[in-house]
């Protein structure tokens, strides 16, 4: 029963987590970040979507959270999570020339978002691989 308890309250950080990052994201540009340029709202519908999906996700998980049901929402939010980081990619809403120091900010980034959309898609297939293999507590 602890272990129960443990994980509902990890749902629900996740659930306060993601309120606060929903509020930033939304908040970036009104904060005028020196980087962030304008076209950040290209992308912004994609991670709302991702964030209010992973709230609805956890709230649903606080009821019901097999691990068939639990590894289909992931991989569905991994799937949006892969397309915003591809519209990140894509879109790149940022300018580092106000760093000008540092010259090598902005190919690190989209490094850093190429090795994030690998990652995403190992974790897109794990997830659903998941769905088919019942777990010892699920038999």
């Amino acid at each position: 029963m602890k272990k129960r308890v443990e994980t509902k309250f990890g749902y629900v950080v996740v659930i306060i987590v993601n309120i606060i990052l929903f509020y930033i994201f939304n908040h970036l540009l009104l904060w005028h970040i020196p980087f962030l340029l304008q076209s950040w709202n290209a992308p912004l519908g994609i991670i709302n979507i991702q964030i209010l999906g992973t709230i609805t996700a956890t709230l649903i998980y606080l009821i019901f959270d097999p691990s068939w049901f639990k590894a289909l929402t992931k991989t569905i939010l991994n799937i949006v999570s892969f397309l915003f980081m591809l519209t990140i990619y894509y879109v790149f809403p940022f300018n580092f020339s106000v760093y000008s120091h540092l010259p090598w900010l902005e190919n690190t980034v989209k490094i850093l978002i190429i090795i994030s959309l690998a990652l995403t898609t190992v974790g897109i297939l794990v997830e659903f691989i998941k769905i088919f293999v019942k777990e010892k507590k699920d038999k």
